[in-house]
């Protein structure tokens, strides 16, 4: 362990406990009790107003910041016993309740004895940032400026070097976040340990490298994307983003549902035929008293399947300019398109429309 390192663990808990009175202080609802070399002591009264108002005035203190404040007295523990991951994980669920300055400095000191240097680095800041608003603001900035000094010289660094004349929609991440074109070529403060940057543009095979970083250095990550063959042009994306491909799927989806919709006509129209044998088997026997059901059930059987017809047509149209539009939409220019045709007519049907093409 370098003198940092030892220098962090002699002051870890004097420091931490310190603090653990920052929960229980009137940000959370109650007076500390505690020395400076101990652990704090569970309060047993709230503090008093500046009007000396009796305790038995005070408002209640929420069951979350109580629970918090046990939470908070936990993480002590847990970073006192070296179990510096758990206390972590509970400060960092204390600050999901109420975040103050004291909270985020004592997260630091955590990601700190982790090794995590630069996101430790960052968490001082912001409780530096943020310590006017506590109420021992000033020890807690104090503190904070002192910590995040130094580890600064240790945080290492990562400069992602863009391509000379990167192409249009060329994007970098960082671990899995994007690294905006003005964060590019700057040093970028990261943990000590592997880090992975992945590139990728329109029509280009996608770039990875992995890099290990150690503390106090600096490495430098060129992004190469390898160069398309001569005279190939980019592929077009066939996902989302691309034009064509979405009118297509578009399309195809209101043509099901044309289809859907040509088919419930159909069957209604089936209906209506049913009702008119019921009504008058045959001319010779329809009575007079039937001869209002059956123009009536004549009527809407030639409508429905007149309107069977205009939805089924409208359907086929829909469906081959969807195909239409998604088959072309990954093809290279030099590719023959697909074509589509509607015919009317449908091969054993009395009515209908027939698609036709090369796909």
């Amino acid at each position: 362990m370098n003198g940092l390192g030892l220098h962090v663990q002699r002051r870890a808990s004097r420091i931490i406990l310190a603090l653990g009175a920052f929960v229980c202080s009137p940000a959370f609802g109650e007076e500390p009790k505690s020395d400076a070399g101990a652990a704090p002591a569970a309060p047993t009264s709230a503090p008093a107003s500046p009007t000396s108002q009796p305790a038995a005035a005070a408002e209640p203190v929420s069951p979350t910041i109580v629970a918090a404040r046990e939470l908070f007295r936990e993480a002590t523990n847990d970073f006192d016993a070296g179990r510096v991951a758990d206390a972590l994980e509970k400060f960092r669920r204390v600050a999901s309740v109420r975040e103050t300055a004291q909270v985020r400095f004592n997260i630091a000191k955590c990601e700190e004895s982790l090794g995590m240097l630069a996101t430790a680095m960052g968490d001082f800041e912001l409780a530096e940032r943020d310590a006017p608003l506590d109420a021992k603001g000033e020890e807690v900035a104090r503190l904070a400026r002192e910590h995040a000094g130094a580890i600064r010289a240790q945080v290492p660094r990562l400069i992602v070097v863009p391509p000379a004349g990167a192409p249009e929609g060329f994007s970098v991440t960082l671990d899995g976040e994007r690294v905006p074109p003005a964060s590019m070529n700057v040093p970028l403060p990261v943990d000590p340990g592997p880090h992975v940057v992945l590139a990728s543009a329109p029509g280009r095979p996608p770039f990875r490298r992995e890099v290990q970083v150690a503390p106090a250095r600096s490495e430098r990550v060129a992004v190469e994307l390898a160069a398309l063959p001569a005279g190939e042009e980019p592929i077009p994306s066939t996902h989302e983003g691309n034009p064509r491909r979405t009118a297509g799927v578009v399309l195809l989806g209101a043509g099901a549902a044309l289809a859907v919709t040509s088919v419930v006509f159909v069957v209604l129209h089936n209906g209506n035929v049913s009702d008119i044998n019921s009504a008058c088997p045959t001319l010779d026997a329809c009575l007079p008293s039937h001869q209002a059901a059956y123009d009536d059930a004549r009527s809407a059987a030639l409508r429905n399947e007149a309107l069977a017809v205009t939805f089924g047509i409208a359907s086929a149209v829909g469906v081959g300019l969807g195909i239409y539009f998604v088959a072309s939409s990954g093809h290279r220019a030099q590719t023959p398109p697909p074509t589509a045709w509607l015919t009317p007519g449908a091969p054993g049907a009395p009515a209908g429309a027939s698609l036709l093409g090369r796909f």
